[in-house]
C-alpha cells in the first residue's frame, strides 16, 4: 500500500486522505472476510501514517481498547514498511512468523467500529451482495465484484465515479 501511495505521489501519510476520497473500493475476495481484513489493516497502517490530529485520538482509543501500546504500532508499521523479512525465524521454528501482530490486534477492534463499518457500508458494498460467498475463485474473485459492483452501479444503486 504505502508503494501506490507513493507512485500516486501522496507519499505514506496520504493513505487516510486517499481512501476517505474513494467512492468505492474494491479488493481481492476469494472469501467473504478477506477484503475487510485487508481494509482493516489498510486502515490501521493509515491512521499510524497520518498527522490529522483527529485520525491519531482514534488510533489511541483503537490501541487502548486492543491493549496495543500506539508507540509500538507505530514502530512494527515502520520495520513493516522496510520488509524486514525474518527467515532466521522461520527456518528454527517451522513456521512464518506473524510479522504484524499489533496491526493485527488493533485492525481487529477497528472491523467492529461504528465508523469503520459505515466506511465499509459506504465503499465496499456495490456488487457485495452476490460475490461475498463465492468461496475460493481465488483469481477471479477480484473481476467478478468490480463487474458486479459496476452492474450495481449501472442499476442506480449506488454512484460508482
Amino acid at each position: 500500500i504505502e508503494d501506490m501511495l507513493r507512485n500516486l505521489g501522496l507519499g505514506v501519510h496520504g493513505s487516510g486522505s486517499y481512501f476517505d476520497g474513494l467512492n468505492s473500493i474494491f479488493l481481492h475476495r476469494p472469501y467473504k472476510m478477506m477484503p475487510i481484513q485487508a481494509m482493516s489493516t489498510v486502515y490501521v497502517r493509515g491512521l499510524v501514517r497520518s498527522k490529522d490530529w483527529v485520525k491519531r485520538g482514534k488510533l489511541e482509543k483503537l490501541c487502548a481498547a486492543a491493549g496495543v501500546d500506539v508507540a509500538a504500532l507505530m514502530k512494527e508499521v515502520d520495520i513493516d514498511t522496510q520488509l524486514n523479512c525474518p527467515y532466521k525465524e522461520l527456518q528454527e521454528s517451522g513456521t512464518p512468523p506473524v510479522l504484524h501482530k499489533l496491526t493485527g490486534k488493533v485492525a481487529k477492534e477497528l472491523r467492529s467500529d461504528e465508523m469503520f463499518l459505515e466506511v465499509l457500508k459506504n465503499k465496499m458494498s456495490l456488487g457485495n451482495d452476490r460475490t461475498c460467498h463465492f468461496g475460493n475463485l481465488y483469481s477471479a474473485s477480484l473481476p467478478a465484484w468490480i463487474a458486479a459492483g459496476m452492474e450495481d452501479a449501472a442499476k442506480g444503486v449506488e454512484e460508482l465515479a
